[in-house]
């Protein structure tokens, strides 16, 4: 229940924060757009390396700018929602959901860190294979390009 909890307080942040997801600063942090054939897997939050217990495990996100939708997987659950960009570099996250299955301890710790600094994310930059999501300049999560595992 304890998980729930914190699950449901995580995704209630991630709902507020979005709708004041805006840069500051204006100026374009990426040469190259999102693009929905693209899966960014998760590398770190707050420069903390993440690591599943179970081989094969990802999290990941992925854009589609046709619908200007978001979705992947936070470490357990599925996440959606949507975007815009409203400058280059800008990203405003919205209407963001996620599915809510139980999960053992350490994906659950992932994914509360995942979502929770999910909706602070207001800009992003995109270099070769990675791809970082800030807050106002800062990196709050790192991505590498990858695929996903078969399922």
């Amino acid at each position: 229940m304890k998980f729930k909890n914190l699950f449901m307080v995580a995704c209630t942040a991630c709902l507020l924060f979005a709708c004041k997801c805006t840069s500051k600063s204006g100026e374009s942090t990426s040469a190259e757009k999102l693009n929905a054939e693209t899966v960014w897997g998760l590398q770190s939050i707050r420069t903390k390396k993440v690591t599943f217990a179970e081989e094969g495990r990802i999290a990941y996100i992925q854009f589609n700018p046709e619908t200007k939708s978001v979705n992947g997987c936070a470490g357990c659950n599925r996440f959606f929602g949507s975007y815009e960009e409203p400058q280059a570099g800008q990203l405003v996250l919205s209407e963001m959901g996620a599915t809510k299955m139980a999960c053992p301890d350490n994906e659950m710790a992932i994914e509360d860190m995942f979502l929770s600094n999910l909706g602070k994310v207001n800009a992003y930059r995109i270099d070769g294979d990675k791809l970082e999501l800030l807050q106002n300049d800062k990196v709050v999560m790192t991505f590498e390009k990858t695929t996903l595992p078969e399922e």
